[in-house]
């Protein structure tokens, strides 16, 4: 008896393991960043890594665009935005705090001309372009 069991015990844990696996991916955050302006532009984030500033890849994305990163980081990080046209014209840059899950920064127009910010989760519900 103790045979006719062994195998299905095995492919019982098998099963388990591997959900146990991805309900451990399904927790990783993801950061959207989405253009909200009617111009081409560049989004480009620096970090801090051993005592120096490191710029990531910059990400071009047209107006109503968006791009989604896998990213667990928390914390206070900087961006940069940068003109689509010109690549030299920096259109604003700051430091934003991100926390943990799942989090939408959208590139807006405004008074002073182009600015960063998080959009809530209600917000982004009712968003129809």
């Amino acid at each position: 008896m103790y045979t006719t069991m062994r195998f299905p015990i095995v492919a019982l844990m098998a099963v388990l393991m591997t959900a146990v696996g991805f309900a451990q991916d399904s927790r990783a955050a993801c950061l959207t960043i989405r253009n909200d302006t009617n111009r081409v532009i560049v989004v480009q984030e620096s970090v801090l890594q051993h005592g120096q500033a490191k710029r990531l890849r910059p990400i071009r994305l047209l107006p109503g665009e968006s791009v989604k990163q896998s990213d667990s980081l928390v914390g206070t990080r900087s961006f940069e935005v940068f003109d689509g046209q010109s690549p030299t014209v920096r259109l604003w840059s700051g430091k934003l705090w991100i926390g943990d899950g799942n989090r939408t920064l959208a590139v807006i127009n405004d008074s002073k001309g182009v600015s960063m910010r998080e959009v809530s989760s209600a917000v982004m519900v009712g968003h129809k372009k």
